[in-house]
């Protein structure tokens, strides 16, 4: 137990490095295991950036996760939560960087086309009203968010 927690404890100090040198040879990487093995280390590396503030460089983890789970092999139906993880935290950080395009692009082809639950959606719901505010497209959020609560069995007024 001492030894892997030493392991894990040397692995997240050079979590951004081993992901980047990683995701350089991902090419010549093609095995199932391997794929989703590499779209765990950079769920961990965009992690540790978002939480650094380091939003580009967790964009680009989360994005490298996504794709390793994509392809002929479905794997991101097989590894969900772990799809789903990294689909929420590429959200996440293009809100936080400001492509607001590129968010919407994410929840709407991927978080809520493919997602399994209206739980599961939350973090693109969420997104999605905070987007549209930070756009001064207040009504439109607002219109939003009484959709998600019809969804969920609250339905309101359309005028109030």
């Amino acid at each position: 137990a001492m030894r892997e927690n030493a392991r894990s404890k040397e692995l997240d100090r050079i979590v951004f490095t081993v992901a980047d040198q990683m995701n350089r040879g991902v090419g010549v990487t093609c095995d199932r295991v391997r794929k989703i093995d590499m779209a765990r280390l950079n769920l961990h590396a965009g992690k540790k950036a978002m939480s650094s503030c380091a939003h580009v460089s967790a964009a680009s983890f989360f994005r490298a996760g996504i794709d390793n789970l994509q392809g002929e092999d479905q794997c991101w139906n097989d590894e969900y939560d772990l799809w789903l993880q990294l689909n929420n935290g590429y959200a996440t950080v293009a809100y936080c960087n400001g492509n607001f395009d590129q968010m919407e692009e994410i929840v709407g082809q991927s978080i809520f086309r493919l997602s399994r639950t209206l739980a599961d959606r939350a973090t693109g719901f969420l997104l999605t009203i905070k987007a549209l505010g930070a756009r001064d497209k207040v009504q439109e959020a607002v219109s939003f968010g009484f959709g998600i609560l019809s969804e969920l069995g609250e339905p309101f007024p359309n005028s109030l």
